[in-house]
């Protein structure tokens, strides 16, 4: 009997050494699936912040090429605006030019001067070509004249 207690030990002891290198074998798995899980999540974590970083950049470049754009478009509504106020001026030196000059062309007109003449001269020059008061009168406003010099024109014209 003592040969097969004998026996029931040493098969015992195996049987706990077995225990114990599965359960170390067991362990080792675990934790080495702890440390993949922890490289997975760590490689998660770095692809989301590669992400992050990659969509901050772009929303900066993408607002750069709108600034840029922004003021491209500033720059040209000042060309435009600088352009319409230099036309504007010259158009108000050109009226301020042609209302003196219809000022004296008015005056000359009334007293026989020459500017009043060569309107007279015109307006019966188109009236000879078959042409009607207002089409005179027309020609006359797109020349500068007032209404009221086209009206004292017409009327020395039909006298």
């Amino acid at each position: 009997m003592f040969f097969r207690s004998g026996y029931n030990i040493v098969s015992g002891t195996r049987a706990y050494e077995a225990d114990r290198a599965d359960t170390a074998w067991n362990q080792q798995m675990q934790e080495k699936q702890r440390q993949d899980s922890l490289t997975q999540q760590r490689y998660e974590n770095e692809a989301s912040e590669r992400a992050y970083q990659d969509a901050l950049k772009q929303q900066a470049f993408n607002n750069s090429v709108t600034s840029e754009k922004l003021n491209i478009a500033k720059g040209e509504w000042a060309l435009k605006q600088s352009n319409a106020q230099a036309k504007a001026s010259r158009a108000a030196g050109n009226a301020a030019a042609k209302s003196s000059g219809k000022a004296s062309g008015s005056a000359a007109g009334t007293t026989g001067g020459t500017a009043g003449t060569n309107a007279l001269k015109g307006t019966t020059l188109l009236r000879s070509r078959g042409k009607s008061d207002t089409s005179i009168a027309n020609a006359l406003q797109k020349e500068g004249y007032t209404t009221s010099e086209i009206a004292k024109i017409l009327q020395q014209m039909n006298q």
